[in-house]
C-alpha cells in the first residue's frame, strides 16, 4: 500500500493536457485499426493509467478502457466506498466499482457491436482472471497486443510530464543532498533522511536503496536494521511525484581523497549525460566513456517508461536515444581503491529543470 498522499492538482496536470494525450492515443488507435485500448493498473504497475488519467492506486487493480470514440471507463475492484475519492483524483471518464473489471468491460463491448478489435497493453501480463473474463463475456471481440503501439505513443515527454519529472528529480536530489557522510555512520540514518525529504516534499512514493560499502560491493539493497557504513557508500532514491517516477544515485565518502575522486566523477557523469551522442546506442557509449575516464568493469542500466511499469530496463540499450523520451541511466564501476555509482534521469533534447507551470493545450 502506498504511504503518500495522492491528489489531482488541475494546475499541475491540466484537463487540457489529459485531453491532448487522449487525442494522441486515439490517433494511434486509428492508425493501427483498433477500436479501443485497455490499460491495466495495480500497485506495482500504475504508470500507463496514471499517465492517461492522473490516477495511481493505493491497492487493488483495475482497467482503463478507452474506446476510439466516447467516454473512457475506469473499472476497478476497489470498494464502492472509494468511488468518490477515485473520481476526485481521476478526472478522465466514468468510474465503475466492480469485483470483476473484466466482466464489466466485456459487457460494455457486448453492448457496442461495432467495437471488434481491442488492443491490450502488455497482454501477456494481464492477470489470467481478467483476461478470461474479457474473453468469456465478449467472445466476438479480438484482443490483440498493443504494447508496441503504446510504447511509441508514450515515448514523448510533454510539458506537463516534464514539469512533474523535474519536481520528482528535485526531490530526489534534495534528499541525497541531505546525506552527510561525515556524521552518518549507519545506513538506516542515511536511508531515512533521503525518504523523509522526498515525502515531506510531496512525493507519493519513495523507495531508497543503499550500497553500504562500495569498496567491497556495488550492489544496492533495501536494508532493514542497523548496518555500518564503510569508507565509501552509495544511495539510490526512486521517487514518484504525481505519477512521474525518477531515480537518482549518488556516492559518498568522509575520506577527503575518496570524496574528491567522487566529486570529479560526478561532474564527469553530468557532462556525459548532457552530451550524449544521438547517433549511438546509450549503453555502449556510456561504457566506452567510463573506461576512458579511468573506470573499470562498468555496468550500465538504461530504464524508461513505456508501459504499465514506472521504470523498466529497455529492451534494446544499444539503440540510439530517442529525442523527447525519458531515460534513467545508472552506472556502477570500480574507481581506483573504491567503487562509484551514479544514476540520473535524462530527456535528450529537453533538460530537466525546476518544475514550473506548463500547458499542453497548444
Amino acid at each position: 500500500m502506498r504511504r503518500g498522499l495522492i491528489v489531482w492538482n488541475p494546475e499541475e496536470i491540466t484537463r487540457a493536457a489529459l485531453d491532448a494525450r487522449l487525442e494522441r492515443l486515439r490517433a494511434a488507435l486509428s492508425r493501427d485499426g483498433l477500436d479501443a485500448i485497455i490499460l491495466y493498473t495495480n500497485f506495482v504497475r500504475p504508470a500507463a493509467v496514471a499517465y492517461m488519467s492522473s490516477f495511481s492506486p493505493y491497492w487493488a487493480d483495475g482497467l482503463l478502457f478507452i474506446p476510439a470514440a466516447g467516454e473512457p471507463i475506469f473499472s476497478t475492484s476497489m470498494s464502492t466506498r472509494m468511488n468518490g475519492w477515485i473520481r476526485s483524483v481521476n478526472p478522465v471518464g466514468d468510474v465503475v466499482n466492480t469485483r470483476r473489471p473484466g466482466v464489466h468491460v466485456g459487457a460494455w463491448l457486448n453492448d457496442h457491436p461495432d467495437v471488434r478489435k481491442v488492443g491490450v497493453v502488455e497482454i501477456e501480463g494481464l492477470p489470467a482472471g481478467i483476461y478470461d473474463d474479457l474473453a468469456a463475456t465478449a467472445p466476438q471481440v479480438a484482443l490483440v497486443d498493443a504494447t508496441a503501439l503504446f510504447a511509441e505513443f508514450r515515448g514523448h515527454v510533454d510539458a506537463t510530464e516534464h514539469a512533474l519529472l523535474s519536481r520528482a528529480a528535485a526531490l530526489a536530489d534534495e534528499g541525497l543532498a541531505a546525506v552527510d557522510p561525515r556524521t552518518m555512520t549507519d545506513a538506516g540514518a542515511a536511508v531515512g533522511r533521503v525518504e523523509q525529504v522526498a515525502r515531506l516534499g510531496g512525493a507519493e512514493e519513495a523507495y531508497v536503496a543503499i550500497a553500504p560499502d562500495t569498496a567491497s560491493d556495488l550492489r544496492l539493497a533495501r536494508l532493514s536494521g542497523p548496518v555500518r557504513l564503510g569508507r565509501s557508500f552509495a544511495v539510490r532514491s526512486s521517487v514518484a511525484y504525481k505519477g512521474a517516477w525518477v531515480r537518482r544515485t549518488r556516492s559518498f565518502s568522509a575520506d577527503p581523497a575518496i570524496a574528491g575522486r567522487i566529486a570529479q566523477l560526478d561532474v564527469w557523469f553530468k557532462d556525459l549525460l548532457a552530451e550524449l551522442d544521438p547517433g549511438r546506442g546509450l549503453a555502449p557509449q556510456i561504457e566506452a566513456a567510463a573506461v576512458a575516464a579511468g573506470g573499470s568493469h562498468p555496468r550500465v542500466l538504461v530504464e524508461s517508461c513505456s508501459g504499465t511499469y514506472p521504470l523498466q530496463a529497455i529492451a534494446s540499450p544499444a539503440q540510439p536515444p530517442r529525442p523527447g523520451t525519458l531515460y534513467v541511466i545508472s552506472l556502477a564501476m570500480r574507481a581506483g581503491e573504491t567503487g562509484w555509482m551514479a544514476a540520473a534521469p535524462v530527456v535528450p533534447g529537453l533538460p530537466l529543470a525546476a518544475a514550473s507551470p506548463a500547458s499542453d493545450a497548444a
